[in-house]
């Protein structure tokens, strides 16, 4: 790997804990309606992917486009999500709220700003 580049990924791991901390300032109040919910919950189907974007996040702003963030509905109002890692101590024992999980998608949905929803245009079986 060049030196150039190896420079470029030990400052981004220095910014980590920046980001991070960005992450969690600043959410303000959703701009979705129950409207708009009540849509969602009609079209969507299992393996249709939400592209969301919030107010209020600092990160938002380093993202390029409207849409920051991508899900995948799996079934039964659940989303799938891969976020950051996020540690909490609860009774002593240190669990990992972040990285690949599943969430209830209406809770998800009145977090938002906006929300578009993409169908793949596949065949079935391919």
């Amino acid at each position: 790997m060049p030196l150039w580049i190896k420079i470029k990924h030990f400052f981004l791991r220095l910014l980590i804990p920046i980001q991070k901390l960005l992450q969690r300032t600043g959410r303000q109040e959703s701009a979705i309606t129950p409207e708009a919910v009540a849509e969602i919950l009609r079209l969507i189907e299992p393996g249709d992917t939400l592209c969301s974007t919030e107010s209020g996040r600092p990160t938002s702003y380093l993202i390029k486009g409207y849409y920051d963030h991508n899900v995948i509905y799996g079934y039964n109002k659940k989303i799938i999500e891969a976020v950051g890692d996020r540690f909490i101590t609860i009774n002593g024992v240190r669990h990992n709220i972040g990285g690949v999980r599943e969430v209830d998608l209406v809770k998800w949905l009145y977090q938002l700003k906006g929300v578009a929803l993409i169908r793949p245009n596949l065949p079935k079986y391919i």
